[in-house]
């Protein structure tokens, strides 16, 4: 199945290394992927979460990053990494309400056809 062309139906039966592979490759965020796959968010979870998670979340990321960067001169590599942050965030939800809505309209057929 490919990565980029999935529906919630699909999303909802991924385990943590799919939806590790599914930010690494579909949305292009391998930096990110390191966060979902080291707490195990699998399909279920993540349609669960919410803007306020991933923020929590990537707090973390950003935590790392600064002790990567300790003793550098990286404050303009931390600033570039919170607006990555950012946008990744806008595009992971975006992406979990895409699948949200096709859940629903999943739903909506299954009892259309009963």
């Amino acid at each position: 199945m490919s990565l980029h062309n999935i529906r919630g139906s699909n999303v909802i039966k991924f385990t943590a290394d799919e939806v590790a592979e599914w930010v690494t490759e579909a949305l292009e965020l391998p930096r990110h992927a390191e966060i979902f796959h080291r707490w195990g968010i699998d399909g279920p979870t993540l349609l669960n979460l919410t803007s306020a998670d991933l923020e929590n979340q990537f707090a973390a990321l950003a935590a790392m990053d600064r002790e990567k960067t300790e003793g550098n001169m990286g404050g303009e590599d931390s600033s570039l990494n919170l607006f990555k942050d950012f946008i990744a965030i806008k595009k992971i939800v975006g992406h979990i309400n895409i699948f949200k809505i096709q859940l629903s309209q999943d739903v909506v057929l299954y009892n259309n056809k009963l």
